[in-house]
């Protein structure tokens, strides 16, 4: 029988400072005011030591309201003998923000307890799925009594700002693919030659033909020396400067195309119309907000250092600094691929081995900002490309495309808190490891 040896493992050994701060934080005599947060009602329990419930109310006010629930909760604690207390609350939405300035204001603590654990207490509780506002607010104070939570710090304002940036980035690209998409849809339903016009929809000449009309009989009746002024006239609008005549030629031509829906013309035209300009809307606001994440990134500091990393833009450092904040808050790369839920979970038990997945927590923003930036990355970084075709052409656990570049994204948040928290260049020796020995001459 084999035992291994005693010593702590690095896991172990966070693991423990991690409840060495909380504890300190959370004190076993400690008062706990537990607040389940909502909009314009808030229900609040206060707990001593050993889950004892001292008191509980419901307070008709918004999360600004919470001074008066912290009066409460240490007046129910100073009649039990206690004098230190400490709030407890879920991340819902921005309504803990308040909540965590007005305890920073009074020199109070706050914890939060992530949904998910609150979601599995109350099966655990009584083995039923029974959810109420007094009942989740107690479940929130045993939590954070069992040091299952986690401390909530103040962020900079400039970090603050920059999360904002990456949220609206990320919704309006999202609104810009969903106007790309649309477009596309109704043009191939009732004008597919215009698409064949161009192998891409992101052709500028493509979209300033489009911006002169998306009615194809409309387009058939002009000639084309008009037509194409038209298009000229068109693509500063749509951020080009050159015209393809290849590409102008095809579409005018595409207005006699006998592929059409004459009853489904005169509508889809107009809707694709209105596709059209929420796609050049979106694509304005898509670069506005950009601009101002790489110049967040440069004056924080970091724009130098990302551009030591090829195949990496501004832009996508910015998006992914954004999700994760100040890199000194972490002791570890692995906490970013952690945080980002792209971290490989282990699937064994004794003899048995299942299949390793990724976790698929914490924030999916940020994983797929680190799953945008690998594109580029396997086609312009040389270390980045020899790993993906090593993980792709290995004989023993031989991995997908989307399983590799899962991988590579993981290993490029490793990497990236390195070189930020560390404010070191990127090195290409050190991120290939064995890998970059075939891709980095000898010095």
């Amino acid at each position: 029988m084999h035992a291994t040896g005693g010593r702590l493992s690095r896991g172990d050994r966070r693991r423990n400072e991690k409840l060495r701060r909380l504890r300190e934080a959370v004190p076993e005599d400690a008062a706990i005011l537990a607040i389940d947060l909502a909009h314009a009602k808030q229900v609040v329990v206060v707990t001593g030591p050993g889950h004892q419930v001292l008191a509980r109310r419901t307070f008709c006010c918004s999360p600004w309201g919470v001074d008066q629930m912290i009066d409460f909760a240490l007046e129910a604690a100073s009649r039990n003998g206690i004098e230190r207390l400490v709030v407890a609350c879920e991340p819902t939405g921005h309504r803990w923000k308040p909540v965590l300035e007005r305890c920073t204001r009074r020199g109070l603590t706050l914890v939060c307890v992530q949904p998910l654990l609150v979601h599995r207490e109350r099966e655990r509780e009584d083995y039923t799925r029974d959810r109420s506002d007094p009942k989740d607010a107690t479940l929130i104070a045993h939590l954070a009594r069992d040091l299952r939570c986690y401390l909530v710090a103040v962020p900079e304002a400039c970090w603050a700002r920059l999360r904002h940036l990456g949220i609206r980035r990320d919704a309006k690209l999202a609104e810009r693919g969903a106007a790309r998409q649309s477009l596309i849809d109704l043009l191939g339903t009732y004008w597919p030659a215009a698409l064949e016009a161009a192998s891409d929809l992101d052709s500028t000449t493509l979209l300033a033909c489009l911006a002169v009309s998306t009615d194809p009989d409309e387009v058939a009746g002009m000639d084309y020396e008009a037509f194409a002024r038209a298009v000229a006239e068109a693509l500063p609008r749509v951020g080009g400067e050159r015209r393809c005549h290849r590409i102008v030629r095809a579409f005018h031509a595409a207005g006699t195309d006998p592929r059409k829906i004459a009853w489904e013309q005169p509508g889809a035209a107009e809707r694709a119309a209105f596709a059209l300009a929420d796609l050049l809307h979106a694509r304005i606001q898509v670069a506005e907000v950009e601009d101002r994440m790489v110049g967040m990134l440069r004056a924080l500091g970091y724009a130098e250092l990302a551009r030591t990393v090829p195949g990496l833009s501004e832009v996508g450092a910015a998006a992914i600094l954004a999700e994760t904040g100040d890199p000194s808050r972490y002791d570890s790369g692995r906490a970013w691929a952690k945080h980002a839920g792209a971290c490989p979970r282990d699937n064994a038990s004794g003899r048995s081995q299942g299949k390793t997945r990724v976790s698929g927590r914490g924030r999916p923003l940020l994983r797929t900002a680190a799953w945008r930036a690998v594109w580029p990355l396997v086609q312009r970084n040389e270390v980045f490309a020899a790993r993906y075709r090593h993980l792709t052409g290995r004989e023993a656990g031989r991995l997908t495309d989307a399983q590799a570049r899962t991988a590579l994204a993981a290993a490029l948040l490793r990497q990236l808190w390195a070189v930020f928290r560390h404010r070191r260049a990127w090195d290409p020796a050190l991120a290939g490891g064995k890998i970059a020995e075939e891709v980095v001459p000898a010095a």
